[in-house]
């Protein structure tokens, strides 16, 4: 039946409004009452229950299909709602208060026709606290607690306040922006107006476009998000940015990692509120689309692998750090930087390795290839001998190394293995008859009795000078062969007379000035271990030469002073870097961990860590 009093019906209204100026019309002392009076509740309206509309229509003369739109009900699991078309958040529920613009109810009691108190009508894009503006006037929406009785009776509300909302009409502040509230209204009365956001469910949108404005604040890429009226809000900016599509997030976002090149490992304090806003919502079936750009811009924009994950595991790894391409294939970090440098992939810089970003593809091809030559160990291995060994023969350009001495850098040691089989082809010899065996001893033997180096005998083989040589077994390369010591004594001292006399540097322990340490003193300067010499010199931070003893009458290897100061002003020892912070070692080695630093190597045993100077000399902790 219909109401005695009947109203005009707005096409944005709400049917909770509806409800509330026909009881407010119709002289019932509240939505409530009226409501109570014929046997039902608001609940049955507002999710838009055929029956409960039918009723409306009934009570307010008002076609049923006029009255169809903008259910408000629960989307089933968790706390999500609908407003009609569009899916909110629950903290965009605007529980027990009203919500309106002061300007379109000063307008509705001008120009509205029935009781004063009655023309004032709830607009569907009121109801929820994702639109904070009136698109028609400009300003802000003003939400008021109501009395008790005058809950959700938006009448009521009008009737009890209206000089209060007359003067609100008036002194109510400009919005900053429409913007978002345009957008967000067009959700609700399914209107489409941005390709890119309108795949995204209404809150899921929001709450992308508050999410990137907080990262563009957090990375400064504005001073000031103020317009003539006001400051934007997080959502503003951010709308700013995503309505101009995917494109437009990711150039922002890269252009932040440009300027500042955070380490893999950074990434969660980089990405901030927006990383952590993911994660929360990773198994959510809504967020999929959003979470799939993001990852994409991340694998893209930052040098991360399988090792990393930024919401999904790493699908594919578009980019390396000279660190993490060192690790992957097994390289010194100088040295990928230097062939990375060599092909163009970065141009010179002072960053760290983990900050220096290379094209994945291209390093991968370069390192590749590089990776086709022998390593130090390798090549001890195959030829039987020890590494140090190896290097001596490194140093006297026995074997030639893949890239040549770069000033300030370290030489690395690996051998195409073209270069390594011709030299094995020169140390061919024929297989020691039982006769022959008497007369011979082992080569490693040898330079044992003769004060002398593999170096010096291999030497003597491709000069031609040692016809003796013969293979005692097929052990090792250099190892299973044996010389004559007869045949090959005068030759030592030969070459020994005529290095001492025209180019080995002569040791003198008193002179601090001859170029040469023993391990003794190279342990002392460092302040350090023996052991950690030791491992200085296995990985090359410290430089053997040979030099000549007169004391002993014996030429030697000894430590370059050179190599010794060299590292001392580019590297620091875990226990001077303690002194300096006043800090035990474990703290400052876990602090250093945690900023994502690691160690020159590894040390064994009690041998020293250390650190390069320009990572950690000027941390914060």
């Amino acid at each position: 039946m219909t109401l005695r009093v009947t109203l005009e019906y707005h096409d944005k209204e709400t049917r909770k409004s509806v409800l509330s100026r026909l009881a407010m019309a119709n002289s019932y002392r509240s939505l409530e009452a009226f409501l109570s009076l014929n046997g039902t509740n608001v609940l049955p309206f507002e999710r838009g229950e055929a029956k409960a509309i039918k009723r409306l229509s009934e009570w307010s003369g008002v076609p049923a299909d006029q009255l169809s739109s903008y259910n408000i009900k629960s989307s089933g699991a968790g706390s999500n709602w609908w407003l009609g078309p569009a899916l909110m958040s629950r903290d965009m529920r605007v529980g027990p208060y009203h919500r309106y613009c002061p300007k379109c109810v000063a307008a509705d009691l001008q120009q509205g026709s029935g009781r004063e108190q009655t023309r004032p009508y709830v607009r569907a894009a009121w109801m929820t606290r994702a639109v904070e503006a009136c698109v028609d006037h400009g300003c802000v929406i003003v939400e008021a607690a109501p009395d008790k009785k005058a809950q959700g009776d938006f009448a009521r509300y009008v009737a009890d306040n209206l000089e209060r909302l007359r003067e609100e009409g008036v002194t109510v502040p400009l919005a900053a922006s429409v913007e978002v509230a345009r957008y967000v209204e067009n959700r609700i009365y399914g209107k489409s107006s941005n390709e890119f956001l309108d795949q995204f469910e209404a809150y899921v949108a929001i709450d992308l476009c508050r999410n990137i404005g907080n990262f563009a604040i957090q990375h400064g890429l504005v001073e000031s998000a103020a317009t003539a009226v006001g400051e934007l809000s997080l959502v503003d900016y951010g709308f700013e940015i995503a309505c101009q599509g995917p494109e437009r997030i990711e150039a922002m976002i890269a252009e932040v990692i440009t300027r500042e090149r955070p380490f893999a490992i950074e990434m969660q304090g980089f990405f901030g509120k927006l990383r952590r806003w993911l994660l929360r919502n990773e198994d959510k079936d809504e967020f999929a689309g959003v979470i799939e750009l993001f990852q994409g811009i991340a694998e893209r924009n930052l040098p991360i692998g399988s090792d990393e994950t930024f919401v999904l595991p790493t699908r594919q790894r578009h980019l390396h750090s000279v660190r993490s391409a060192s690790i992957e294939y097994g390289m010194f970090e100088d040295r990928v930087y230097q062939l990375a440098l060599d092909a163009g992939l970065t141009e010179p810089t002072d960053l760290s390795s983990g900050r220096i970003y290379l094209d994945a593809q291209r390093t991968h091809d370069i390192l590749s290839v590089a990776l086709t030559t022998l390593t130090t160990p390798e090549i001890a291995s195959e030829l039987g001998i020890n590494i140090d060994r190896v290097r001596q023969m490194l140093d006297a350009n026995l074997l030639p190394r893949v890239e040549a001495a770069q000033d300030g850098t370290r030489i690395f040691s690996r051998v195409r293995r073209s270069d390594f089989d011709a030299f094995k082809k020169r140390l061919d010899a024929p297989m020691a008859t039982p006769t022959e065996i008497e007369a011979l001893v082992p080569i490693g033997r040898a330079t044992q009795i003769l004060f002398c180096t593999i170096v010096d005998i291999i030497e003597l083989v491709f000069n031609g000078q040692l016809a003796g040589l013969r293979r005692l077994s097929e052990d090792g390369i250099i190892s299973g062969l044996g010389v004559s010591l007869a045949e090959l004594q005068p030759l030592v001292e030969d070459r020994q007379k005529s290095a001492t006399g025209l180019t080995l540097p002569i040791f003198d322990p008193a002179d601090q000035e001859c170029g040469l340490m023993n391990t003794a003193q190279a342990r002392q300067k460092l302040a350090t271990a023996t052991g950690t010499v030791t491992e200085l010199l296995n990985f090359g931070f410290l430089k053997h030469v040979k030099g000549f003893n007169p004391k002993t009458q014996r030429v030697r290897d000894y430590i370059c002073s050179k190599s010794v100061e060299t590292f001392m002003e580019n590297y620091i020892s875990l226990a001077h870097l303690a002194e300096q912070r006043g800090m035990f070692g474990v703290t400052v080695r876990d602090k250093v961990a945690d900023k994502g630093i690691k160690s020159l190597f590894e040390p064994t045993g009690r041998n020293s860590r250390y650190y390069l100077k320009q990572d950690v000399l000027n941390l914060d902790f």
